[in-house]
């Protein structure tokens, strides 16, 4: 039996607001590659993620 930790993968995360990259330190790269991995994984049907791209946009207020 080994007490050896498991390896998590290891994802790179690009953010873009605005079409303006914002420069990401390690702990907030990994925290937001492990969160939406972590959520995007727990879906029905996904297999194992190799890339994965989310594109928030604001929706249009109605007037």
């Amino acid at each position: 039996m080994s007490c050896e930790p498991t390896k998590k993968p290891v994802f790179q995360a690009n953010l873009e607001v605005n079409g303006g990259e914002v420069e990401l330190n390690n702990f907030v790269e990994e925290f937001i590659s492990q969160s939406v991995t972590g959520m995007v994984n727990s879906l029905r049907g996904v297999g194992e993620i190799e890339t994965l791209s989310l594109k928030i946009s604001s929706k249009e207020q109605a007037g």
